[in-house]
């Protein structure tokens, strides 16, 4: 099984832009990440960098990244490299 199929059911709309217990400034962080990779995912130009402390959604909107072009035919190629 590739990361990517391990990984399918990570998509825009299992990313939380309102999580219960975050502050506005929070969210609407979030919402212009969403924005943002989901822009990119349907039209990657350029790069894009995913950072953060552990645990913050990095694979998480990367794999939604991933999932949206794979649907879209574009290739893909997915890892998870510690």
């Amino acid at each position: 099984m590739s990361y990517l199929e391990a990984v399918r059911d990570k998509t825009f709309s299992s990313f939380l832009q309102e999580p219960p217990g975050y502050g506005e400034t929070a969210r609407a962080s979030l919402r212009e990440a969403h924005r943002r990779c989901r822009d990119f995912a349907g039209h990657p130009t350029g790069w894009i960098l995913l950072a953060g402390i552990t645990g913050c959604g990095k694979t998480l909107i990367a794999s939604a990244i991933a999932n949206e072009m794979a649907t879209a035919e574009s290739p893909v190629l997915m890892l998870n490299v510690p």
